[in-house]
């Protein structure tokens, strides 16, 4: 607070939260402050530096990680999801160097302001899996319900340690297509990050028991 002679310093990742929480914002990479300004003007420059990123980050032997394990192939099954239908995402991976063990896989997908709206663990579901000269995999979303929009899909190879951290793997859209058998403007869903899976019941109050009655 400026009128207490206080600065508050908030340095994160997390876009959604400097959205709400700031005002002004410098955007630094590679330890260099390279934007000034207001918020909305960081979190372009954010998402973008993404994008630039693309091109060293297909190299798998230029991406962090120990690198025994890489991922050598991303794409999703097609091109655009409606909200509704389950997402998939195809991976190959190619063993680098000597492993012995097991990995795990897990993603995040993120949204266009960079917030986590869904972390995916294979420990959670299918636990761990054996190692070979190279192997393909896919991970299916099922649920929550994405609502329209752009999402980064970044994927990681882990064991006792992160072996690929391969951001921005690949990119799925979400065309506006609501899952849901009703009509309505925005504000029945512009709030909230995903849409859900709900049923509302309203009994009137002739048909409740005596007991139930407020």
């Amino acid at each position: 607070s400026t009128q207490q002679g206080r600065t508050v310093l908030f340095v994160s990742h997390n876009m959604a939260a400097v959205s709400v929480l700031c005002r002004q914002a410098t955007y630094l990479e590679k330890g260099a402050v390279t934007y000034y300004g207001d918020a909305a003007g960081a979190i372009q420059r954010y998402a973008a530096s993404f994008a630039r990123r693309e091109q060293t980050a297909t190299d798998p032997r230029r991406r962090s990680g120990t690198g025994e394990l890489r991922f050598t192939a991303v794409y999703p099954s097609k091109e655009s999801f409606e909200c509704g239908e389950e997402k998939v995402i195809h991976f190959e991976i190619r063993r680098y160097r000597q492993f012995e063990g097991k990995f795990f896989v897990a993603a995040l997908v993120v949204n266009e302001i960079g917030a986590d709206i869904l972390h995916c663990d294979s420990r959670l579901v299918t636990d761990w899996f054996p190692v070979g000269e190279c192997c393909k995999g896919r991970l299916t979303i099922l649920t929550p319900w994405l609502k329209p929009g752009e999402y980064r899909i970044d994927l990681f190879i882990c064991s006792n340690g992160v072996l690929d951290a391969y951001e921005d793997a690949c990119r799925i859209s979400v065309a506006p297509l609501l899952p849901y058998p009703g009509t309505a403007s925005s504000e029945a869903w512009a709030r909230g990050a995903v849409f859900g899976d709900y049923a509302f019941t309203v009994v009137p109050a002739a048909d409740l028991t005596s007991a139930e009655r407020p």
